[in-house]
């Protein structure tokens, strides 16, 4: 029976019944929505439609025989898991999935506990048919914000959404906001201690050429990001750029759909330079992106605005959908995106970068303000200006203020009148910033202030001002205005390098000095600041000499994480309570620094919920016979390969013979991407990463001997030791297998608790174990964790390999500055 059938003829519950007075009171406690439908939705087209989720992670309480779960995968933009208590229907329900071809991005656990074994705000869409033991605020705290949980409780099917706070922020702008000011008002981002996702990919094409992530913002709880998905460290334009519009999921990095962008990169940008070049010999070209770039995309709500090429008119996009909705034509081209109170506003013309005339041979080609409406695309108005300066045009308050030669001028948003033009005793500012009726330039020898209404100068200030990348940097925070940080000897002077901070904070209405802190030993002056500009909340500066310092402005949790590094030009982004960190092109601290696109929060999973020791062993069915070698296993021999690169030393040779012409004997298909194999007497094992599964192929036929389904992705092939084969998993528990049929002899979870996270687009626990265990005379090695800098570090485990009894146990954490953790 297929999917579609089977889901169709399930029998619908009964009709609704009234609500208990005790359940009432639950639902006003928990402050969510809840709605109530008596035509019973029971099919996953049903489900999704009800709860309106569109892509993200699912997951099924009670999955029973997997069909829905299987079916709840609509499309490439879910990624679902099952719960379910009884071990045979968990059986059932992953060879129905694997016989799909979904296992993986579908996968089922076993689970009867009341703890939800996820971070929390990881969780788009919970279905329960049968919650067991879990509650609702259980359910809740996994749930994203606007996260939906659809329950069937009482013969009924009830939604219940999971309010956002208030207490956490979007970030609409590449400055955070339309008027330029990089603050986040979000009070739960802070240092980072907790790892929430990793997106691919690891690294960025090159160091060598234009960094290939641009544009970043977050609204609604999603992601957007320009992306080249062009081949990794090869430069060669035989292999060219290869540009896409990405939108993911922002807690937890679910890739929710993607689009092409044509006629993106350097060719367009940085022709007269890097044109006819032999690639191999370019050098630095990671920072040859216009500053203007980051400026193209603008989320606000269930709206994007973009360009879709880079001389492109506006475009109005469904943000869940990456459908065009729109595309003002009268744009083009667009050289900037911003939006406030409904309108989008958008400077075009006047020279594209690359342009001849850009560079200043010949005249000024002319330019635009252009503002829209921001769904409809209706033009509102359309003024005619000179060159507005790149990223010297905000809007707040009603005001559209912008820089163009020395003149500073003040346009009503909702007429285009110009109300004011003055010249600025600034002329050459290096940052523009309008914030609560207040615009202020930085640049020259200090700051300067003007009202955005009408302006009047407020006030003047030489200040001290930074040098250098990230000099740029001006953040106006709870009324105070706040110029970079700066690198001070122990008197609080400049210095060109320096592990000491300084930071200055001036009365946005006034100008007065109001605070003044000086931080010891908050950066590592070794290396330059990153190619990028600083963010800010309203509680922490946050700068990047090496990686990322916290300078806290309301108390003394500063701290500094040389271990992240961000995107080159673009840089990092708090928002939504977590810290964002998008892939970087660095060879920076190598062995230290955390790869991939991340999102980090300031929360790690409390000690108080680990389990304890003496619990995280769990015996299998084939425990008794794992101590001896079941008849007819072989011994190992020296031309066996039975742990990855050989043997635990990793040396990666064998005495065997090998001719030296070899040809195909057999080939299977397996799927899921395979690791390496390893081989031992007529038996072949090897994992298939994504599907979480060892096979055991016949060394001669290749034909299917045996599979094993485990509970996360497998990375490195299993290690053979004494019939038993040992592999660590994703899930972050090792298991023992006898090697005769795949039987499970025992588990042992080496992750402090069980909780999953989200790793490239697939549950994940937050300490992943490696599959090739290591085992040197007789004791088997494993480690669980990611970094030593987050969720407590990494575990180092000794187990006795025959009965998974914990034989050593060991912690690598840190190193922090100052003992901090």
């Amino acid at each position: 029976m297929s999917i579609h059938n089977h889901l169709q003829s399930v029998r619908r519950p009964a009709r609704r019944k009234r609500l208990p007075l005790a359940f009432a009171a639950v639902l006003g406690s928990i402050a969510a929505s809840v709605c109530c439908s008596q035509a019973q939705p029971v099919t996953a087209e049903q489900i999704l439609a009800a709860t309106g989720v569109r892509g993200g992670f699912v997951v099924h309480l009670g999955c029973g025989d997997g069909k829905l779960t299987a079916a709840l995968h609509a499309s490439e933009g879910y990624t679902v898991q099952g719960l379910e208590p009884d071990p045979a229907k968990v059986n059932a329900a992953r060879d129905f999935i694997r016989r799909t071809g979904l296992y993986g991005p579908v996968s089922v656990e076993q689970f009867a506990g009341a703890a939800l074994p996820y971070a929390d705000n990881l969780i788009n869409l919970v279905v329960a048919e049968h919650r067991g033991a879990v509650s609702r605020e259980e359910i809740l705290r996994v749930l994203v914000p606007n996260g939906v949980a659809y329950l069937s409780e009482g013969g009924e099917w009830q939604k219940l959404v999971k309010p956002r706070p208030a207490n956490i922020d979007d970030w609409s702008h590449f400055l955070h906001d339309a008027g330029n000011n990089a603050v986040a008002e979000d009070t739960v981002v802070g240092p980072p201690r907790a790892l929430q996702w990793i997106a691919p990919p690891l690294w960025l094409r090159s160091h060598e050429t234009p960094s290939g992530i641009e544009g970043l913002v977050t609204s609604g709880g999603r992601l957007f990001y320009y992306f080249d998905e062009g081949v990794i460290g090869i430069t060669d334009q035989r292999l060219p750029e290869r540009w896409s519009l990405i939108c993911r999921d922002a807690f937890n990095g679910k890739l929710l759909w993607k689009r092409p962008v044509a006629k993106w990169g350097w060719s367009e940008w940085a022709a007269d330079r890097f044109g006819g070049i032999d690639w191999t010999d370019i050098t630095g070209g990671r920072t040859v992106v216009p500053d203007e770039n980051q400026r193209r995309l603008v989320a606000i709500g269930d709206r994007l605005y973009a360009t879709l090429s880079y001389a492109a008119p506006l475009s109005i996009l469904d943000a869940a959908t990456g459908e065009v909705r729109t595309t003002v034509e009268a744009t083009a081209p667009v050289r900037e995106i911003v939006s406030v109170d409904g309108v989008v506003v958008v400077f075009a013309g006047g020279g594209m970068p690359g342009s001849a005339k850009r560079r200043g041979e010949g005249e000024a080609e002319p330019a635009s303000l252009i503002a829209v409406n921001g769904d409809s695309g209706e033009v509102l108005w359309k003024t005619t200006t000179a060159p507005i300066k790149s990223l010297f045009l905000a809007v707040a308050g009603g005001r559209v203020v912008y820089q163009t030669g020395p003149n500073l001028v003040g346009l009503d948003l909702k007429t285009g009148q110009q109300l004011w033009r003055v010249a600025p005793n600034i002329r050459n500012g290096r940052t523009l910033v309008v914030h609560d009726g207040v615009a202020v330039i930085l640049g020259g020898k200090g700051l300067e202030a003007r009202d955005a209404r009408t302006g009047e100068q407020l006030w003047q200030k030489d200040v001290l001002l930074a040098s250098g990348l990230g000099s740029e940097d001006l953040f106006i925070a709870e009324g105070l205005v706040w110029p970079a940080i700066l690198s001070v000897d122990e008197k609080q002077q400049p210095k060109g390098k320096s592990p000491d901070a300084l930071a200055v904070g001036y009365d946005l209405r006034t100008g007065e000095e109001r605070k003044r802190l000086f931080v010891p030993n908050l950066r590592s002056p070794e290396h330059h600041h990153r190619c990028y500009r600083n963010k800010a909340t309203d509680r922490f500066l946050i700068s990047a000499m090496e990686g990322a310092e916290f300078l806290d402005l309301k108390g003394d949790g500063h701290d500094q994480n040389n271990w992240l590094r961000g995107a080159c030009k673009f840089g990092v982004m708090p928002a939504n309570g977590m810290l964002y960190v998008p892939t970087d092109q660095c060879f920076c601290e190598p062995g230290a620094k955390l790869l991939g696109f991340a999102a980090v929060g300031s929360q790690p999973v409390s000690p108080a919920t680990f389990t304890p020791n003496s619990k995280r062993l769990q015996k299998g069915p084939a425990y008794a016979d794992s101590r001896n070698p079941k008849p007819g296993t072989p011994d190992l021999k020296p031309a066996d390969w039975p742990t990855f690169r050989h043997d635990a030393a990793r040396h990666g040779t064998t005495p065997a013979s090998v001719a030296p012409q070899v040809k195909p004997r057999w080939r299977t298909k397996l799927g899921g991407g395979l690791t390496q194999p390893v081989a031992v007497g007529d038996r072949v094992y090897v994992a298939s990463r994504d599907a979480h599964t060892v096979h055991a192929l016949d060394m001669k036929s290749g034909g299917p001997i045996w599979t094993f389904v485990a509970g996360g992705r497998i990375d490195s092939p299993p290690t053979y030791y004494r019939a038993l084969l040992l592999v660590g998993s994703a899930d972050g528990y090792v298991y023992c297998l006898r090697a005769a049929d795949g039987a499970l002899a025992w588990r042992f979870l080496a992750a402090p608790v069980d909780r999953r996270i989200a790793y490239f687009d697939q549950f994940e626990s937050v300490w992943p174990v490696h599959g090739s265990v290591l085992i040197h005379e007789g004791i088997a090695y494993c480690t669980a964790g990611r970094s030593t800098y987050l969720d407590g570090g990494i575990r180092l485990y000794g187990l006795d390999p025959l009965t998974g009894k914990l034989l050593h146990v060991g912690k690598l954490e840190g190193p922090f500055p100052d003992g901090k953790a």
